[in-house]
């Protein structure tokens, strides 16, 4: 009716032929049909969804990329942008404000996720280097004290728990790899400085 009798005209003529309709309700349905169509939905490329299959593993980092923009995605189809006839002025509106909270709570999660990740990785940085520094320590006395035999028995049980850590941060994906007592103890085994 408004496309014909102009926009008040046309709401209180649609009005009085459907006078039976509670006011609220009318008065609803006439601020929908103010508001600018939707724009169309987003189309989601394949790769984008896609999780897995045939292609290469994820780094952490790329996982945590991949979560963030899923829900970039799912924040996008539950907001809409209402414009006041009124005043003109547009605000952000949740359409499905359940799934909006889900959306955002899995953004803490991965937040959560990549800051706990960092620590790990930190600490055990940390912890390399202090082993490395230890080893160091045990190889300068052992050099300086001139003990052969008591430099092979250290280099023995260095050698033994090198094999018993070899590769654990590699296989966890924290860290490159457990640091290694062998060459800084060869050189203090064949009495090198």
């Amino acid at each position: 009716m408004t496309a014909f009798h102009g926009q008040a005209e046309g709401e209180r003529l649609a009005r009085a032929k459907y006078s039976s309709i509670p006011k609220g309700t009318f008065s609803g349905w006439l601020k929908q049909a103010r508001l600018p169509a939707e724009p169309p939905s987003l189309a989601v490329p394949c790769s984008a969804a896609a999780t897995g299959g045939d292609a290469a593993p994820l780094t952490f980092e790329e996982r945590i990329a991949r979560i963030d923009q899923h829900v970039r995605l799912i924040v996008t189809q539950c907001t809409g942008e209402v414009v006041d006839p009124a005043t003109g002025v547009r605000t952000v509106k949740a359409k499905n404000p359940v799934v909006l909270g889900q959306a955002v709570r899995l953004q803490v999660q991965a937040a959560e996720l990549l800051t706990r990740r960092a620590e790990s990785v930190w600490t055990t940085e940390k912890l390399q280097e202090w082993a490395e520094g230890l080893i160091e320590c045990i190889a300068g006395v052992v050099n300086r004290a001139g003990d052969r035999q008591l430099a092979e028995q250290i280099f023995a049980a260095m050698q033994a728990h090198d094999k018993r850590w070899a590769g654990t941060g590699i296989r966890f994906g924290i860290a490159g790899r457990a640091p290694s007592a062998t060459p800084a103890l060869e050189g203090a085994r064949d009495g090198e400085a």
